[in-house]
């Protein structure tokens, strides 16, 4: 049976379809349809108007998708979805704008192999000129992000500039002897289009970059963890953020570097509305956050993600957690005793290399005492061995019956996520937390 939230998703899906192919509806409203696909000349001219209004219409949904907007989580159920689609449509709109100029040139063969190769060729043109710059710089923008292998920050800045290729993808499509210059109604759709996702993509981006939209709060506690784990406490300035068990926040450290943030999942919310984050040394930045001083300020954006949403306690929950990956299953575990409905069993594997990597053990402890049907299994890979659904199946009788939340290394989830598919678990009772970002 699909869920209420399925449901909603798929129509948020829908809009966007219709976002895309509202353009072609417009344009057969005004050009014979009949006449679009004959002869075969006629056929390339055709393929190449509809790939360059498709790539277009595209590219501005996938720049508004990537701009990182609460509601957008909300309306897709997580920020990693809004993200997976982003760049969904951007790899299809970048085939789109691809195809076009070579259908168009196709399009001239007919009438010379001059006439085909002087698509490419006609800088002398303003509308062709923008045409170029915007492809270029488009080409350029995408082989960068695939192929180079940037740092995080690095790699988002490069990302903040797509709205330039667009925006000169917008001009080159109205000064271009077309069909958006000529029919009035095509033009105001895209200048439309176009204009409120570059606005909005801006606008996001200065929200941010100034910490006008995220929430000033001051650290209130810094404590090591083990080795290579570090716990930061820090409590509301004025504007409280409401965290729900499960969810994440992109957290900026100035004394660190100023506008640099980062994805982290909440491991504890308190009644004052100060939260806490765990987070392990894993590089250059992630080491600095030790030798935050209590006073620092951190700015934070969100909640975003929904870890926990979809939390059925009618059902045995298996909780698998791999490393750092316990972090959100600490804020998840405190909510248990505060759940009215359900009265389900609630497994929880926490997986480690070794015993000096273990965490929070203090607040599951808490939640065996709240929550009875609550069950931590420690599990030593030193010791033990790698995990798998093997040595799960040791532990719990009927793997089929019950609802799985994973989180922790990408390998490890998706071993994991695929050999439960593979068991036969349905997809829909399979919930992976990564937010890996752009």
């Amino acid at each position: 049976m699909v869920n209420q939230k399925t449901i909603k998703s798929y129509i948020s899906l829908l809009i966007l379809a219709l976002i895309v192919i509202v353009p072609l509806f417009i344009l057969y409203t005004d050009v014979p349809f009949s006449r679009s696909f004959y002869p075969w000349p006629v056929l390339f001219s055709t393929l190449g108007k509809l790939s360059g209004l498709l790539g277009l219409s595209i590219f501005s949904l996938a720049l508004l998708m990537s701009a990182r907007f609460v509601w957008l989580d909300k309306l897709f159920y997580g920020l990693p979805k809004v993200i997976n689609i982003h760049r969904w449509l951007g790899t299809i709109s970048f085939t789109f704008i691809i195809l076009h100029p070579l259908f168009l040139a196709a399009s001239r063969l007919s009438v010379s192999n001059q006439a085909a190769f002087g698509i490419f060729t006609n800088w002398s043109q303003t509308a062709y000129l923008f045409g170029y710059i915007s492809l270029l710089v488009f080409m350029a923008l995408v082989l960068m992000t695939f192929f180079w292998r940037l740092q995080y920050e690095k790699l988002k800045s490069l990302h903040s500039i797509l709205a330039v290729p667009l925006m000169i993808g917008g001009v080159h499509a109205l000064l271009i002897d077309s069909d958006i210059k000529s029919i009035p109604l095509l033009a105001i759709y895209y200048i439309l289009l176009i204009s409120i996702s570059v606005l909005l993509y801006l606008v996001r981006l200065f929200l941010v970059g100034y910490a006008i939209k995220s929430r000033r709060f001051v650290v209130s506690k810094v404590e090591q963890l083990g080795t290579s784990i570090v716990s930061i406490t820090f409590q509301p300035d004025k504007k409280i953020i409401d965290v729900k068990p499960g969810q994440f926040i992109f957290v900026s450290f100035p004394d660190i570097k100023k506008g640099e943030e980062h994805p982290f999942s909440v491991a504890q919310i308190y009644p004052d509305h100060s939260l806490t984050i765990m987070a392990k040394n894993l590089g250059a930045y992630t080491a600095k956050l030790a030798k935050l001083k209590v006073g620092s300020v951190a700015v934070l954006d969100g909640p975003y993600g929904s870890f926990g949403d979809n939390l059925d306690l009618n059902y045995h929950q298996i909780w698998l957690a791999g490393g750092i990956g316990i972090t959100p299953f600490v804020s998840l575990a405190q909510s248990l005793g505060v759940k009215k409905t359900g009265a389900g069993v609630v497994d929880l594997f926490y997986i480690v290399t070794s015993e000096k990597d273990l965490v929070a053990l203090d607040i599951f402890q808490q939640a065996q005492t709240t929550y009875p049907q609550f069950k931590l299994n420690i599990y030593i890979s030193d010791k033990e061995g790698r995990f798998d659904l093997e040595k799960l199946g040791k532990f719990v009788a009927d793997i089929r019956a019950c609802h799985f939340y994973i989180c922790g290394p990408v390998g490890m989830m998706s071993a994991l996520t695929s050999a439960l598919l593979r068991t036969g678990i349905p997809k829909k009772n399979i919930n992976p937390e990564a937010f890996k970002m752009l």
